[in-house]
């Protein structure tokens, strides 16, 4: 519970992070989250994936940075690009775990997120991307606006080229008790 005075407050919804890109011979990391703000109280965005051939390492979380449901939990890193050919990247971190390592088949598992019901549904926020898949040409899936959703690792063979995905926009829900009209009980 947040403690507010009547007036203005400032509310900022974080942008998702720009996909990374590849078109040889230039590839570029995936772009950070943009924080999402209730007056003084920040959630952190994550931070974009590693470009590819340059990691296979997973996204690790860190600490204290997100606000959901009066708990700080952490924020979503990126995954690392691919490691070799016969092995995909590493899986973005989520606000509540870390990635995994990248996969010698199949994708790697993103990051936990953190389940809230405080839009009244029960949904997961600030869930990591997966890792790509290796040798495999495909573009990433971006992540759901309004969940901080990491973006996936995208897999390309050989000199294909291909894109991650972005990632999900973040979110501000404002939640408040209603009070009585004078005269009611």
């Amino acid at each position: 519970v947040i403690a507010v005075t009547a007036g203005d407050t400032a509310i900022t919804v974080g942008s998702g992070g720009a996909s990374g890109t590849a078109s040889r011979p230039s590839e570029n990391a995936g772009g950070n989250g943009g924080g999402s703000a209730f007056g003084a109280v920040t959630a952190v965005g994550g931070r974009g994936g590693a470009r590819s051939r340059s990691s296979g390492e997973p996204g690790l979380r860190l600490g204290g940075t997100a606000f959901v449901d009066g708990v700080y939990v952490g924020q979503g890193g990126g995954g690392g690009g691919n490691a070799s050919a016969n092995t995909g990247s590493g899986a973005g971190a989520g606000a509540g775990g870390d990635g995994a390592d990248g996969a010698t088949s199949g994708t790697a598992a993103g990051g936990a997120g953190v389940v809230s019901d405080l839009s009244g549904t029960s949904v997961t926020y600030g869930r990591g991307g997966a890792g790509a898949r290796p040798n495999t040409n495909v573009n990433g899936a971006s992540g759901a606006n309004g969940t901080g959703a990491g973006g996936a690792g995208s897999g390309a063979v050989s000199f294909d080229d291909s894109n991650g995905g972005a990632g999900g926009s973040g979110i501000v829900i404002v939640r408040y008790p209603l009070l009585p009209a004078a005269g009611e009980a």
